[in-house]
């Protein structure tokens, strides 16, 4: 099967984007690889990290949450970054495998069914530099099959990201938020709305904690930032 026929059949889930196997279901994962995906199960009631059990009965929430609150009302990922949860990001993000993007969209959408239909979803932004070099933006295709699956509303170009900042991947949490100060605008009117900002994974919580805080100087009454995968503490 050629590169071309098998992302199609992925696309139209027709095969597994994990293993490659025939299924026939609303998502292009076999019953198999979806019963793989790590669940983040315990985890901060605030911002998702995942905890241990035992750490989950001392408190609910996290040391960090609980040291400095985050600007988000609540950060929800409903899987832990990893396998094979880092290896659908990475050849969706780096490689170029779109198709995975949707599913990844559908997985999120079935986890978040019961959200109000009173949040507005709006992907996080690329800084257009970034945006040309790459292509396409994973967060806004992610947030465009969930908004497809959901009926929620989706503002694409809500949110603009006005400086072109370095990569985060090689800075630590205090550096990542330093690196963010005021990378971000609200491009519309969001005054006393509630906002879903889609991200495809969340790392040490740096760049949804200076989106929400961008929305809420803005006037957003509530901001939620909804990731596919949380990375355990860092």
């Amino acid at each position: 099967m050629d590169d071309r026929k098998a992302r199609l059949d992925c696309f139209n889930k027709r095969i597994c984007s994990l293993c490659g196997v025939h299924v026939n279901s609303t998502v292009s994962l076999c019953s198999a690889c979806l019963r793989d995906l790590p669940l983040n199960e315990f985890h901060c009631s605030v911002c998702s990290l995942p905890l241990t059990d035992v750490e989950l009965i001392r408190n609910p929430i996290c040391g960090r949450c609980i040291k400095k609150s985050p600007a988000f009302d609540q950060l929800f990922a409903p899987f832990r970054y990893d396998v094979p949860c880092d290896f659908l990001v990475t050849q969706f993000k780096y490689n170029e495998k779109l198709y995975i993007g949707p599913l990844i969209g559908a997985l999120m959408g079935r986890k978040l069914s019961g959200k109000s239909a009173e949040l507005l979803l709006a992907p996080v932004p690329l800084h257009e530099k970034r945006l040309a070099s790459r292509g396409f933006n994973q967060s806004d295709i992610i947030a465009k099959s969930i908004s497809k699956h959901l009926g929620f509303a989706y503002a694409p170009k809500l949110l603009k990201r006005v400086r072109d900042t370095p990569t985060q991947q090689s800075l630590n949490a205090k550096q990542r938020a330093r690196n963010l100060r005021n990378a971000f605008v609200a491009s519309h009117d969001v005054r006393e709305r509630q906002i879903a900002v889609i991200d495809d994974v969340a790392t040490t919580g740096a760049t949804a904690h200076e989106l929400a805080r961008t929305l809420k100087k803005a006037g957003a009454t509530r901001v939620e930032v909804w990731a596919f995968a949380r990375a355990a503490r860092n």
